[in-house]
């Protein structure tokens, strides 16, 4: 009878040790959830898309990209849900991506085309304020300074902003 006692209340401390732990998770998962976090809302096939943009923009010459330009394009049209910080997320947390992003910024013709293409995005969010609310939380999961990217979005140097971010991550 006492060993079953004896079991009974270890069962009891494990129980209440095990309750006292999901406690302390809980309040911490609920510390983690007061504050905002970036994430990168992209879908398989929008991030393949993506790829297949700054990939063919990276590694292409001038006069390809001229002969593939309807199909860039046509792939452009296919994100336009994609919100212009999370398409600038998933490129500077992808190594492949990085690469082929420094390389288009060389070249001004790639340049000011990919630019040019997120520009009235980035303008129409910073004019709305959605921008603003993000990119704290976008600087943070970056791991950039916030205070340059305020600067330049203030400013609409959507180039210099971009640029700022292969400084930073390439």
């Amino acid at each position: 009878m006492k060993k079953i006692i004896l079991i009974i209340l270890t069962s009891l401390l494990i129980f209440v040790d095990a309750q006292e732990e999901v406690c302390k998770i809980q309040s911490q998962l609920v510390e983690i959830e007061s504050e905002k976090v970036f994430f990168i809302n992209i879908s398989e096939k929008e991030g393949k898309i993506i790829e297949e943009i700054i990939v063919t923009m990276g590694e292409s010459s001038i006069i390809s990209i001229s002969f593939k330009s309807s199909k860039l394009k046509k792939l452009c049209r296919e994100l336009t849900k994609v919100r212009p910080l999370h398409f600038l997320g998933y490129i500077f947390t992808n190594d492949k991506l990085k690469k082929h992003i420094k390389a288009i910024s060389t070249s001004s013709f790639k340049w000011n085309a990919l630019i040019s293409a997120i520009t009235p995005i980035l303008n129409r969010e910073a004019n709305s304020h959605e921008l603003y609310e993000e990119l704290a939380c976008f600087a943070i999961m970056l791991k950039v300074e916030l205070k340059p990217l305020e600067e330049k979005a203030k400013e609409r140097k959507w180039s210099d902003f971009a640029k700022y971010l292969i400084h930073c991550k390439t």
